[in-house]
């Protein structure tokens, strides 16, 4: 098996667009790729040439401040608790510390039922530091982690 990763392009559009189908809606999904491929960042984890995941990130502010939120992070149903999220977050990781210089933490909001990448957050150092209540959906806790560089 071949796992390699590799960051967006614009002949990806098309995928991330796909991607996008929760918004129902072609205009918002398509301006939401061309984001992720001009202005962010989107990383694919591929595996024997088939894309099983996908994690998304963007510089907060200014960059001077080096300050990183990932927004998405998806990993396909059948290629889950196999190790392959671990294995995907800490290649972001790298590729995020290669590109952001300075670079002085990523943050990201974690469901409180997802309870694989909290394990994960834990075993690459990130640090939960808020539980914040319905931030998304009403009745659900969303858990604040931070991992520091500096």
């Amino acid at each position: 098996m071949s796992l390699t990763f590799r960051l967006a392009n614009e002949s990806d559009e098309v995928i991330l667009v796909s991607q996008f189908d929760h918004y129902n809606n072609k205009l918002l999904q398509k301006k939401r790729a061309e984001c992720y491929i001009y202005h962010n960042s989107t990383l694919f984890m591929i595996l024997n040439n088939e894309i099983i995941g996908r994690i998304q990130w963007y510089l907060k502010e200014d960059p001077r401040f080096g300050i990183v939120e990932l927004e998405e992070i998806f990993v396909s149903e059948r290629y889950r608790y196999r190790g392959y999220g671990f294995k995907f977050l800490k290649a972001a990781i790298s590729i995020i510390k290669k590109n952001t210089i300075p670079l002085h933490s990523i943050y990201l909001f974690v469901g409180e039922e997802n309870h694989a990448m909290q394990t994960i957050l834990k075993k690459l150092a990130f640090k939960q530091i808020a539980i914040i209540p319905d931030l998304f959906q009403n009745n659900e806790n969303v858990y604040f982690f931070v991992k520091y560089f500096q």
